[in-house]
């Protein structure tokens, strides 16, 4: 566990504090994992079994899933918090995500996603880290898989969470990539362990999410007044590649590179077309119309 040069930097502390004895003169310190889901069982399993083992509490805000994901919540133990909650208008992730902090009693936030794992050497790090009493939150490097490959370049070798923070000191802002925003004196440090993302399940889901969250964006854009442009939106997209598959190295990673920078590509530029198409709509009484028109 060391500090971040890249953050706010307080004095230097490069070993993890052993629990027990912070725990003698500190108090115990409880840890909440928070966590936001909709339609999420196939990962929930997994997710309980690597979280509920350490932490004192999982709270889960599920967004109005259809499938068993309340359910294995619900079985799953007293220390499993459910609140159903799905986004009203105009909500995003972010609000779930301020929703999770609201419902947990922790003295330690752990903010994560379902599809996450933390490993045994990341959990008992997390254990000693709530102890240092000189750092307020940790940043975390993240394992990251695109269906089920491996990534290690086109960006993921520098991804990373400031997602645990101690409770009250922060919030969540971005209606799709949310950001746990801190007090500028917050005290931040960084784990040695790395939290494990595995992603989606297949491609399919890949663009069923993708679709939201270009829904997401393009109603953010347009609420702010952005213009799209189809030949804006090529190019957008040709940059994206180019930055993923290149300057990134994503290259470096074969064929997995070359996948993961092609829906980067696409995203980018499905996101543009859905902006576009809500810019300039076409109507469909209009092509009612001429039908009626050509048979009359």
């Amino acid at each position: 566990m060391t500090q971040s040069s890249e953050l706010v930097s307080p004095e230097r502390s490069n070993e993890c504090v052993p629990v027990a004895a912070a725990s003698a003169e500190l108090g115990p310190c409880r840890i909440s994992v928070v966590t936001i889901a909709r339609n999420e069982e196939q990962d929930l399993p997994g997710f309980l079994e690597s979280f509920l083992p350490w932490a004192n509490e999982v709270v889960i805000i599920d967004d109005g899933s259809t499938d068993r994901t309340c359910e294995i919540a619900e079985r799953a133990g007293e220390r499993v918090k459910l609140v159903r909650s799905p986004r009203a208008p105009g909500e995003g992730f972010c609000h779930q995500r301020n929703k999770g902090i609201a419902a947990a009693s922790g003295d330690w936030l752990l903010h994560v996603d379902v599809d996450m794992r933390a490993t045994k050497a990341l959990s008992r790090e997390i254990a000693a880290a709530v102890y240092v009493a000189s750092i307020d939150a940790y940043e975390f490097g993240i394992v990251h898989f695109f269906v089920n490959r491996r990534l290690r370049y086109g960006g993921a070798q520098s991804w990373c969470k400031r997602w645990l923070v101690r409770k009250g000191l922060g919030r969540f802002d971005g209606v799709v990539h949310e950001q746990l925003e801190l007090p500028t004196s917050a005290r931040v440090g960084r784990l040695e362990q790395r939290m494990w993302h595995l992603g989606d399940g297949d491609f399919s889901e890949r663009l069923r999410k993708n679709v939201t969250y270009s829904e997401l964006e393009a109603a953010r854009l347009i609420e702010r007044g952005g213009r799209v442009t189809l030949a804006g939106s090529c190019w957008s997209g040709a940059k994206a590649f180019l930055r993923t598959y290149l300057l990134q190295r994503g290259i470096c990673d074969g064929r997995a590179g070359l996948f993961w920078a092609l829906y980067v590509w696409s995203g980018t530029v499905n996101r543009g077309l859905l902006t576009y198409d809500r810019l300039h709509p076409a109507s469909r009484a209009e092509l009612e119309r001429l039908v009626r028109e050509e048979d009359a």
